[in-house]
């Protein structure tokens, strides 16, 4: 008896034993899974996610020949209407890139979804207009100002800004300067202003960075291309000047008409 018991208390030891390692097992092959689950998963907002939750959308976006401007120095486009995924695994070049313009004034269809799932980042703003500007590498913006308050918000890629102020004593000078810095790079951009003793901020932008940018204030942006490219979330403030609008008409006549009816750049 005492060996049968003596054996029945093995068996029953090592059947705990098994169901034990089993149970660890699966466990752990869960564990396993979770993580691999999460290293695969792309991180919020960033350009890998944007393009899972939302590269098969369609929607129309601009196509620009960064060698070719316009003679109020804004970049020459073609408007196209593809999915998204055109834009999300587009290769760099050297001077075509593309920019989609989504803005809560015009949104339709899809494009309320992606602004919609970038919406809680501007939940503490009063702001008129959220636009996101999603932008393949290279991208750089030529110097300009706006007419009202608005803050930037970098969701995924690195940006790089110029920032300064600077009065006129008439339009013919404000047209002047703009012909001169037109075409400039950051860095010779920077000599400029150096060299003519105007003061200038620089400022980099990783994803969750914010700028705020008063209106008037003249910017020079790009992309650093070390990614496909950039989405940025551009908030317009419930502020306009009237008079700073005024200048800019006279500056980008053509694209003050265009900005007025939310077209590109």
């Amino acid at each position: 008896m005492v060996l049968v018991r003596t054996i029945s208390i093995l068996y029953y030891d090592f059947f705990y034993f098994v169901i034990i390692e089993m149970i660890l097992t699966v466990f752990f092959i869960i564990i396993v899974t979770i993580f691999i689950l999460l290293i695969k998963r792309p991180v919020k907002y960033s350009w890998e996610d944007f393009s899972k939750k939302f590269g098969n959308c369609t929607g129309e976006f601009g196509v620009y020949d960064l060698t070719k401007k316009t003679e109020e120095c804004t970049y020459i486009d073609k408007k196209i209407t593809n999915k998204y995924d055109t834009i999300f695994k587009t290769c760099k070049t050297d001077n075509i890139t593309y920019m989609a313009k989504i803005a809560s004034s015009t949104a339709s269809g899809c494009e309320v979804d992606i602004l919609n799932y970038v919406k809680p980042i501007s939940d503490n703003y009063e702001f008129d207009n959220l636009i996101i500007r999603i932008q393949t590498n290279p991208w750089r913006y030529a110097p300009h100002f706006d007419a009202m308050n608005q803050v930037a918000y970098m969701l995924s890629g690195t940006k790089r800004w110029l920032l300064w102020n600077i009065d006129f004593n008439d339009n013919e000078e404000a047209i002047t300067f703009r012909d001169d810095v037109n075409n400039l790079n950051f860095e010779q951009l920077q000599t400029y202003l150096k060299n003519k003793k105007i003061p200038y901020e620089t400022k980099i932008m990783k994803p969750h960075d914010s700028l705020y940018i008063k209106y008037g204030t003249w910017h020079y942006v790009e992309n650093v291309n070390t990614t496909r490219g950039c989405i940025m979330l551009n908030l317009h403030l419930k502020n306009w000047s009237n008079e700073i609008d005024e200048k800019f008409a006279k500056l980008w006549p053509t694209q003050h008409k265009r900005c007025g009816n939310n077209e590109y750049y």
